[in-house]
Formats: structure tokens, C-alpha cells, sequence
């Protein structure tokens, strides 16, 4: 859970993505170009903790959710948080 108010790239969410970590982030600074929200990661509105509550209760309820957003954020993560992907991003 990465509940920033601002954010310019938060390495815990990209280590937590490559290994498959389901992450529930707020929609602050740049961290919309870590993921999808609903495809590798659950996003929520910055400071809406009920918001963030709903996202983690998701997660913990469905284990089918749960289990896609895994596998989508290792694929996902791998290839938007890599060294290269970022690099580029940045020029």
C-alpha cells in the first residue's frame, strides 16, 4: 500500500510489482506510470482513506483479482520499470 500525497516514483511499489506483490497506490505524482489501475495495480483517489480501505478489502476478498493482479504487475512492472523504460520516459 503506497497512500503518497505526492510522489515522484516510488521504488517500493516497482520492487513490489516485479515480484508479484498486488499493490493498492494513490493516483499521486507519477505514480500512474507504474501500472494499470485494475490490470497490475488497484489505484485510489489521494487522501480518500476509505478509498484505499476498498481497494485492500478487494484484494483480500477476491483471490482471483488477487492472482491477476500478480502476474499482470510482473509482466507489467518489469517491462515499465526498467531501467531502460524509465530512462526513456525521462528524455
Amino acid at each position: 500500500v503506497c497512500p503518497s500525497f505526492t510522489e515522484t516514483y516510488s521504488l517500493a511499489v516497482a520492487e513490489a510489482m516485479a515480484v508479484g506483490v498486488p499493490v493498492v497506490m494513490s493516483y499521486a505524482g507519477a505514480m500512474p506510470e507504474l501500472a494499470i489501475n485494475g490490470e497490475s495495480a488497484l489505484y485510489f483517489q489521494v487522501g480518500d482513506a476509505g478509498a484505499c480501505a476498498m481497494r485492500i478489502y478487494e484484494i483480500l476478498s477476491n483471490s482471483d483479482l488477487a492472482k491477476k493482479l500478480s502476474t499482470n504487475s510482473i509482466k507489467i512492472g518489469l517491462c515499465r520499470n526498467n531501467c531502460d523504460a524509465v530512462v526513456k520516459r525521462q528524455i
